[in-house]
């Protein structure tokens, strides 16, 4: 019987909320028992009860402790070291912060309350994690039981899961290899596509192991006609024959691959082979005691540990938590009103291009599974959903076809276990006769030019399609779909990669299928250069439809590069709600968006336009994350977040009256009371770089922006302050008011740097470094004396942060001609003055050296010339002063921590002031202050705010620019601690953070047990 109104007890809480959570999902629905909580006795015979246990048997159990306020989640804490029977019984608690107003209701009162979408405030609780690392999510029932169900899981066991499974896989493949004569080591190579005799083997093991897991969730799933996987049957001869038996049913294309190989070694190297199955099924075992059968892709897993195709390739496979973020921001609950109807995945089409192991249509599908049983969906109509999904709803090619494979069974195991018929994720060849125009075929690139591309996963006699009976192409007609995720290729053909370099393919063959490349981006808005994602990109504008959405990850590049200039400007145009994503200091590593890049990444999300819709550009919310979620449940929170922070700023930005300020709209993502990074809005103008992306104070780069657009260096307080506030501090002749402290005005308009200077050629052209291939027109060997810094044909070919560290610096090379008619030709193109290309924030003092006689700059700096040698010297001040390097910070890329390099194209376009039109007084002084300052010591420029000879520049700078006092100055003070503190500065590094914690200028956050964190 309900308590009466009033005077709420958290046990009756308790009652209120399990009751809620059964109705969120279909599963707890049909099972009651799946969520328990008692309300007497003991939980599974343990003293202590538990206030909520999650005890799906598909899932580890997961506990919830609720408390008025929240406990300091003392409760939870507990209970993730309460011993279970094999070890800790719980590794994922929820902490559950009841508000104050629940204590007033009655219990059915409450119950409705939830129902109807009352927030509660939790919190996540895994070994030595927090999310969020202070306060509480606020959010309904519906989102608590969304974290519940992806974070049972925690991201350690299956790292630990995925190391050992990958170790076993890998003595066995050895061991296969061993036994198996080498002349069967091609034929099973060649069986699986793979182009060494060892990543084969591996390969055959995933496909085993992939096996073994579908028939036990076959068998799980209460299909008696799918046998028991017991000990006993871990033998070839009674695997083949199950395997056989599973292929009269269904799931051919998951089985016949395996069967194929199985019978080959099991001839050939019986007792080796045995030996394997014995360590996959040690695997599956790990899997079924700690019911991570839900949670582990075999492909998302294990193939990015034990395929060689990352760096070759540059395929790189997206991190589960990486495709459920991009999958929550591209998948939106308002995108249809049908999504409880279990044909919605009939009527909508879900596509990844490039699908690898199906790691993002695996998400996508479960993003879509979620939205339909919070729109209704049982369980009954769960079957019927992953069926159609599976038939018609979900489309995946890729080259590798052992990946397509992979993708086929990962996308079978979220299902209920029901047959399905023919489906359309395949393998698209690369290297074949294209059937019109040049060179070789291109995999999924074919698809800019035709609607279907042949499937040879059919002619394999592995047909894509679960019966066995697959079409022999693949089919994605223009504006057809409704969702394209992909993680696509980064390959290019330079920087040590090769486009195409796929197994079985010779080098002539590459080169034809790049030259096919080039004629399929004939008038598509992308360049070679860039890489192959740019053009996955110009896929996507074709394939997807109008108000269709598409999710990429992709290379941090393609923020700043200027040979992605044309297709950032493709993105701005045709499309709209572009959201790009990226971590501040992003950079290669554990943290990474996928498996082993090697590169920073970022997310790009965008909404297609209809053809009808007006063509100006669309604004860019610039999204920078302060850590990159590395779990699931985690990200999922992520991108509820950043959709609140988003809807909450388009709301400032309809509000706003002048559209040149709209760019500096920015807004904070919270959860709880963990900050978790901002939002910029930002218009870019005819492809420029998203300067704002991978910052985290954006008034540094409203500031920057306002200097480069308009020739102002805004007041940070005026940058605070309302529309209709900033109008009132002009009179009606725009003369500001002085005691309101105004923007200042440039001097001079902000121009290219190639406007002023003439930029020098660059380090191929220049020459080689002795004993290095020859190349250019000089040899250059590096000058270990003083004195011979002084003479003909000088390099400053290298950076060294130890001896260049006042704007005047002696070359670090000499040289010899090694082309005499273009060492002639290149003399006039000498200087003074030097741009860094690599410009590394953490141990570099100078964006802008000087040398004093001229030289050739290099491989780490481009010379700029000039004729008038104040103008050198004034650029040299300005590019060293904080203004000059937020400018360059804004505009350079952000690939790696602590670095900003910059593409030659890049500096000739880099914004500068227009030096040359300042009179000759102020040239005069500006050079004079240079040479007072020319030999004095600088910092590296990340510690700018506590370096004394920086701030001297600075002052010299605001001279030159005729910068009213002391408003620059305060101005510039400001700045300066706010842009040392920016993780893509400092990098991390270990004296820049020191210096910044003694001024107190970084993060102080109180966390769950009030220590600093």
């Amino acid at each position: 019987m309900a308590r009466p109104s009033g005077n709420l007890h958290e046990q009756g809480f308790n009652y209120a909320l399990a009751r809620t959570l059964r109705e969120t999902t279909a599963h707890w629905r049909e099972h009651e028992h799946y969520v328990i909580c008692e309300r007497s006795g003991s939980s599974g015979g343990r003293a202590r009860r538990p206030d909520i246990v999650i005890q799906n048997p598909r899932m580890p159990e997961v506990v919830i402790e609720c408390a008025y306020g929240g406990d300091r989640d003392r409760d939870a804490q507990a209970r993730l070291t309460e011993e279970g029977e094999t070890g800790p019984r719980f590794g994922t608690a929820i902490a559950v912060a009841i508000p104050e107003a629940f204590r007033s209701m009655s219990e059915t009162e409450a119950e409705n309350a939830l129902r109807n979408g009352a927030s509660i405030g939790f919190a996540l609780l895994q070994e030595k994690f927090r999310f969020p690392k202070a306060g509480y999510i606020l959010g309904p029932v519906p989102r608590l039981a969304a974290m519940v169900l992806a974070a049972a899981v925690p991201q350690s066991h299956i790292e630990e899961f995925a190391e050992r499974v990958a170790a076993l896989i890998d003595e066995a493949a050895q061991s296969l290899r061993a036994d198996l004569p080498e002349n069967r080591w091609e034929k099973i190579a060649k069986a699986v596509h793979q182009r060494s005799p060892l990543n084969a083997f591996r390969t055959v093991l995933v496909l085993w192991l992939d096996a073994m897991v579908v028939q036990a969730h076959l068998h799980e799933q209460g299909r008696d006609d799918i046998p028991y996987l017991s000990p006993e049957q871990i033998y070839p001869v009674k695997l083949v024959q199950a395997w056989k038996q599973i292929l009269t049913i269904n799931w051919y294309a998951i089985f016949a691959p395996a069967v194929q190989v199985l019978e080959v070694a099991a001839t050939q190297a019986r007792s080796s082979t045995v030996d394997a199955l014995q360590k996959l099924h040690e695997a599956l075992d790990i899997m079924t005691q700690k019911r991570l059968g839900n949670y582990v892709s075999i492909g998302a897993e294990l193939f990015p540990k034990l395929s060689d195709d990352q760096k070759s390739l540059a395929a790189f496979y997206t991190r589960p938590a990486t495709a459920e973020l991009l999958a929550a921001l591209t998948i939106h609950r308002q995108d249809r009103e049908d999504w409880g109807d279990h044909d919605v995945t009939r009527r909508i089409r879900v596509a990844d291009l490039a699908c690898g192991t199906g790691t993002l249509l695996r998400s996508a599908y479960r993003r879509i599974q979620i939205l339909h049983e919070n729109a209704g969906g049982d369980a009954d109509s769960l079957i019927t959903l992953h069926k159609n999904a599976l038939e018609e709803g979900l489309q995946g090619t890729d080259v590798n076809p052992i990946a397509a494979h992979l993708t086929n069974s990962s996308l079978a195991v979220v299902g209920g276990g029901e047959p399905y018929g023919q489906t359309h994720i395949g393998w698209v060849d690369a290297g074949k006769p294209a059937a019109r125009g040049p060179g070789l075929t291109t995999g999924s690139l074919e698809f800019l030019e035709t609607f279907s591309v042949e499937d040879l996963l059919t002619k394999l006699g592995s047909s894509a399609s679960g019966a066995g009976q697959g079409e022999p192409t693949i089919s994605v007609p223009d504006r057809s779909l409704d969702y394209l995720l992909m993680n696509p290729p980064y390959s290019r053909t330079r920087g040590g990669q090769s486009a195409f370099d796929i197994a079985g393919l010779s080098k002539k063959e590459r080169v034809n299928c790049q030259k096919r490349w080039k004629y399929l981006l004939r008038g598509e808005p992308a360049n070679k250069i860039a890489g192959m994602a740019a053009s996955f990109l110009c896929l996507a504008n074709k394939k997807i439809r109008a108000g269709g959405r598409l999710g990429f990850v992709l290379p941090l590049t393609a923020a700043f590069s200027p040979e992605w200039a044309v297709t950032r400007k493709m993105i701005a145009t045709d499309f709209t709600d572009i959201l790009a994503i990226s971590k501040a200091g992003a950079s290669a590593g554990d943290d990474a968006l996928s498996a082993d890049t090697g590169m920073g990444e970022m997310l790009l999300v965008a909404k297609k336009k209809p053809k009808t819709s007006a063509t100006a550009p669309a604004p860019i919310y610039c999204i920078t994350l302060r850590e990159q979620p590395l779990r699931q449940g985690e990200a999922g929170e992520y991108a509820r977040s950043i959709s609140e922070a988003l809807e909450v700023l388009r709301k400032g930005t309809a509000d706003a009256k002048n559209d040149s300020e709209r760019w500096i709209n920015s807004n904070w993502i919270r959860a709880g009371k963990q900050e978790l990074g901002q939002i910029i809005e930002f218009y870019a103008d005819a492809g420029e770089p998203w300067s704002p992306l991978g910052a985290l104070h954006p008034d540094l780069v409203a500031i920057a922006v306002c200097m480069v657009r308009e020739g102002v260096l805004a007041n940070m307080a005026v940058l605070q302050t309302s529309d209709s506030d900033r109008s009132s501090q002009t009179t009606q002749d725009d003369s500001p008011k002085a005691d309101n402290k105004p923007d200042m005005r440039l001097p001079v308009p902000m121009i290219a740097l190639e406007d002023v200077f003439d930029v020098g050629p660059t380090h191929h052209l220049i020459g080689h470094i002795e004993g290095n291939q020859p190349i250019g027109a000089f040899t250059w060997t590096e000058i270990t004396r003083k004195a011979d810094a002084w003479g003909k044909w000088r390099a400053l070919w290298n950076a060294d942060a130890k001896t260049q560290q006042s704007l005047i610096v002696a070359p670090t090379h000499k040289g010899r001609p090694y082309d005499p008619v273009a060492a002639r030709n290149m003399a006039k193109l000498q200087g003074h003055l030097h741009y860094a290309r690599g410009m590394r924030w953490t141990s570099q003092a100078l964006l802008a050296a000087t040398t004093q006689h001229p030289c050739f700059g290099g491989r780490a700096w481009a010379t700029l010339i000039h004729d008038d040698p104040r103008v050198s010297k004034a650029f040299a001040l300005w590019a060293n002063s904080l203004l000059g390097l937020l400018v360059h910070w804004t505009q350079a890329s952000r690939t790696q921590k602590g670095r900003a390099p910059t593409q030659i194209d890049a500096i000739r376009s880099m914004p500068c002031p227009d030096l040359p039109r300042l009179n000759a007084a102020t040239l005069d002084r500006a050079a004079s202050d240079f040479d007072r300052l020319s030999e004095q010591i600088l910092k590296p420029a990340c510690q700018a705010h506590v370096d004394e000879v920086r701030k001297k520049i600075d002052e010299a700078v605001i001279n030159m620019m005729s910068l009213p006092q002391p408003q620059a100055t305060e101005t510039l003070d400001a700045l300066r601690d706010a842009w040392c503190a920016e993780p893509t500065v400092h990098g991390d590094n270990r004296s820049a953070i020191g210096l910044l914690r003694e001024r107190d200028l970084l993060d102080c956050l109180v966390g769950v047990h009030g220590t600093e964190k």
